[in-house]
């Protein structure tokens, strides 16, 4: 995803609550931070085991050819030949009893050719799950405590019932399945998240392949996210329970950008439809939720849990919660630290689906590490956004032409820029006009 050359939406972009659907974007896989690190492991030591492990099994698998191949019957018959026909019957007996041996010897070792094959793979090339766990040791979930907060209602399909039954009761082969089922999206919905809590659970009780399976997510996703992701579902039922005392109507004014010109649209929200939505994981619901949080309209006694409320949303795709959860991690702001790849990766989901103002957030990105995110690709971005209207990015992109930052200096463009950001009542626009008339 290091490209962006992204097709902007036409319409409206919207300021605070979302009235409309918006689809998600792409697989909702979330790039995160990079895992821990893995320890140090001899190369040479490595590459032993594994030639070893190599040359045990094509050597168990080779001796069970060999003799399937009928040559211990062809080796026997010069024998018979030379002993005479009284010993012929004898030997002819002898040889298929001889070629049964190697043959049931070779079909023994082969499975256990094959599983030092693979062990041999996985210490060679890093598969060593234990560490995956143990790089997250210290903000690491308590695993007694996912499978309450595992949220099972989209398993419908009867024989996933099945298999979620046992998976429930302890059941580690049950626990892995269903981790592979939401990881390909068998009969669910596709969730990595979900799918490494399973894998999590099967993988704490010795369960190899989960193990792997939860390595590979981990590198995939990042040990940081998912863990924060596994934790963030986990305080799903505290944070439903943080709003029982909600007025019966929550109300308030949004900006709204229209054409040129913004504009303020009263909104009010039922508090009984808002929970109803928000209990069924409902993406615009949580992220609805998350901005009446930071609008203040209602008590917020933890910063985290608006950003829990971003995070969840953005988790199913929905691009404002993927803008507002990235540009928390751009600023270290809702109770988070600033993780600049992370925020970077949420931020391209959103732009990716249109937003105009992770456009905007990937520019000044780009302008505090251009190592992320370079000089060009911000300053693409922020001439799309501003082009489309958005009024943050107009009036920025109006600064560096005026002063020559990064591009020609263009005293007109960034005239024209300027009104436009004022029109749409943008604050900064507006002390730039008066600072000039002084």
């Amino acid at each position: 995803m290091r490209f962006f050359g992204f097709t902007l939406e036409s319409g409206q972009e919207r300021v605070g609550l979302a009235k409309e659907s918006r689809s998600p974007s792409g697989s909702g896989a979330s790039p995160f931070a990079a895992p821990g690190p893995k320890g140090a492991r001899p190369a040479l030591l490595g590459v032993l085991v594994l030639v070893l492990v190599l040359a045990t099994g094509l050597a168990a698998l080779g001796l069970k050819a060999l003799f399937l191949s009928g040559l211990a019957s062809a080796a026997l018959a010069p024998v018979a030949a030379a002993l005479g026909p009284a010993l012929a019957p004898v030997a002819a007996a002898l040889g298929p009893a001889l070629a049964i041996a190697p043959a049931a010897l070779g079909s023994a070792l082969a499975p256990v050719a094959v599983a030092l094959i693979s062990a041999g793979l996985a210490f060679f090339f890093g598969a060593r799950p234990a560490r995956a766990l143990e790089s997250g040791a210290a903000d690491f979930p308590d695993l007694s405590e996912i499978l309450k907060t595992i949220d099972a209602s989209d398993v419908t399909d009867p024989s996933l019932t099945l298999v979620l039954r046992e998976a429930r009761k302890g059941d580690r082969n049950a626990q892995y399945q269903l981790g592979w089922a939401y990881e390909n999206g068998h009969g669910v919905s596709s969730s990595k998240i979900k799918a490494a809590k399973w894998y999590m659970i099967s993988a704490s009780g010795g369960h190899k392949l989960a193990e792997l399976k939860l390595k590979g997510i981990f590198d995939s996703e990042g040990v940081t996210g998912v863990l924060e992701a596994v934790k963030a579902d986990r305080h799903f039922e505290e944070d439903l329970a943080a709003l029982k005392d909600l007025p019966a109507v929550i109300a308030d004014k949004v900006p709204v950008i229209d054409g040129k010109f913004a504009r303020e649209v009263g909104f009010s929200l039922k508090s009984e439809e808002l929970l109803a939505a928000v209990k069924i994981r409902d993406a615009k619901a949580m992220y609805n939720l998350g901005v009446v949080y930071d609008r203040g309209l209602i008590p917020l006694d933890d910063p985290l849990r608006a950003t829990r409320w971003y995070l969840r949303s953005a988790e199913q795709g929905y691009p404002g919660a993927q803008n507002a959860y990235g540009d928390r991690l751009l600023k270290g702001r809702g109770g988070l630290e600033a993780n600049l790849p992370e925020a970077r990766e949420w931020l391209v989901k959103a732009a990716g689906s249109g937003s105009l103002p992770a456009m905007f957030h990937l520019w000044e990105l780009s302008r505090l590490e251009p190592r992320i995110v370079s000089p060009e690709e911000g300053l693409d971005l922020l001439k799309r956004s501003a082009e489309a209207g958005w009024p943050d990015s107009e009036y920025h992109l109006s600064l560096l032409f005026s002063k020559g930052d990064g591009v020609p200096v263009d005293k007109s463009a960034a005239d024209k820029l300027l009104k436009r950001a004022i029109r749409k009542r943008h604050a900064g626009a507006i002390r730039e006009r008066i600072s000039r008339r002084l």
